[in-house]
């Protein structure tokens, strides 16, 4: 037999088993003359408390039940958290959500499926920034002694030069330049959508 020990709202507190917290064993003498019988004190389960027999405890304990209903008489499970504690855990699991997504994002561009996570943003970054510095030199100083017009050094920085950058997919993709600029600007919306989101 078990004790189920709750308090004024139901909540359970602790399980007592009559066996284990009540059972006094009996008690003799130096000469081993019986003094007083084995007996239950009961007084050593906490109350309020229900007598709750061995099937019904093993069924409490495998659906996960944590209260007792005094209305229905009947065990339940029951959120006792308070509303500070329930919006902090809704917290928490919104930031391992948007970690999550963050993390995950991917960007098709060209049929190539790139990873926009925040790594790949600051590879996208060194090969833009590499290529913008490429794009003033042909229309300053020129290239190979050849001063190139707008159209000509964009055309040849961002269309022409390529780089082998690997997808999503774990396989090498020879993409242009351009690509990688329009998969940055394309993976900077993804995630102001998901930081707006959360």
């Amino acid at each position: 037999m078990k004790y189920v020990h709750i308090d004024k709202k139901g909540k359970i507190l602790g399980w007592y088993d009559k066996e284990i917290h009540c059972f006094i064993p009996q008690q003799l003498d130096e000469k081993g003359k019986l003094i007083k019988e084995s007996y239950y004190d009961l007084s050593k389960v906490p109350t309020p408390n229900i007598e709750v027999k061995e099937k019904q405890y093993e069924e409490i304990i495998k659906d996960n039940l944590n209260a007792y209903d005094t209305a229905s008489k009947k065990f339940i499970k029951n959120d006792f958290r308070t509303q500070v504690e329930i919006d902090k855990e809704r917290q928490i699991q919104a930031k391992k959500q948007k970690e999550e997504e963050l993390k995950s994002l991917t960007i098709d561009i060209n049929t190539v499926l790139y990873d926009a996570n925040q790594e790949a943003l600051g590879n996208f970054a060194t090969v833009i920034s590499i290529a913008n510095a490429t794009f003033n030199k042909a229309i300053s100083i020129g290239i190979d002694e050849t001063v190139m017009s707008l159209e000509d050094a964009y055309n040849y920085v961002y269309k022409e030069q390529t780089v082998n950058w690997k997808g999503a997919d774990n396989k090498w993709h020879t993409v242009q330049i351009e690509s990688i600029v329009q998969t940055a600007q394309d993976a900077m919306t993804k995630k102001a959508e998901i930081l707006a989101k959360y």
